[in-house]
């Protein structure tokens, strides 16, 4: 197998009829320990301390996500998975609580019907309450 050509030092590539300028890369001499086209290390630093916040946000964010869907709480399910199974809980959530507002509203609730849906929904309240 023959190795691919590679360009010249200095020679700049084409790519699709355009000529492509090589950028510098930060290097460090191995030696002297000195950096080209060094990024300031404050600058990196806070980068990265930025970006290891932001993970350990998301994380706590889908910990505690598992710990609320019952699905997901005693699993080592994938982060995929558990927003899956979390949109899915709350699509569960929305359908129970649509029929639970028809039924409520339609006086089915027994012995919160009639009157306006406010009398209704104190009513409820109420019954709740002394219960």
């Amino acid at each position: 197998m023959i190795p691919p050509r590679t360009p010249e030092a200095g020679t700049p590539r084409k790519y699709h009829g355009r000529q492509l300028r090589k950028v510098p890369i930060p290097t460090i001499d191995v030696v002297s320990g000195v950096r080209d086209y060094v990024v300031p290390p404050t600058r990196r630093l806070a980068h990265i301390l930025s970006e290891q916040k932001r993970r350990e946000k998301i994380n706590a964010g889908f910990e505690e996500l598992k710990s609320v869907i019952p699905e997901c709480a005693q699993n080592t399910d994938s982060k995929a998975t558990i927003l899956r199974k979390a949109v899915d809980r709350i699509l569960e959530l929305e359908q129970e609580l649509r029929r639970y507002t028809a039924d409520f509203e339609g006086g089915e609730e027994g012995g919160g019907g009639g009157g306006t849906l406010q009398d209704r929904k104190q009513h409820h309240r109420l019954k709740d309450w002394e219960e």
